[in-house]
């Protein structure tokens, strides 16, 4: 008995932490895309829809990540959040 309840404990122990690890790993947070980056990705890229943004800090500075599809391709642009376009995966 008493190693039947240890070894419920293990599972959902084991259980609870591989649910943590794999949310932590999600990208599709919320993020507040300035309203210079969005001028400047829809100046870029008119009638885009579907973009999914991320943000990341790099060298100092707020990277703003649009992901969408362009020409059918997956398309990466990155902005600072002064709206400067930076590059394009």
């Amino acid at each position: 008995m008493k190693k039947a309840i240890i070894s419920g404990y293990a599972v959902l122990t084991f259980s609870l932490l591989a649910a943590c690890g794999s949310s932590s790993d999600k990208k599709t947070e919320a993020v507040a895309v300035p309203e210079a980056v969005m001028t400047s990705f829809n100046a870029k890229y008119p009638g885009t829809t579907d973009v999914n943004w991320e943000s990341q800090y790099k060298n100092g500075k707020t990277i703003f990540i649009g992901e969408f599809k362009l020409n059918g391709k997956k398309t990466e642009a990155d902005f600072d959040e002064t709206g400067s376009f930076i590059e394009e995966k």
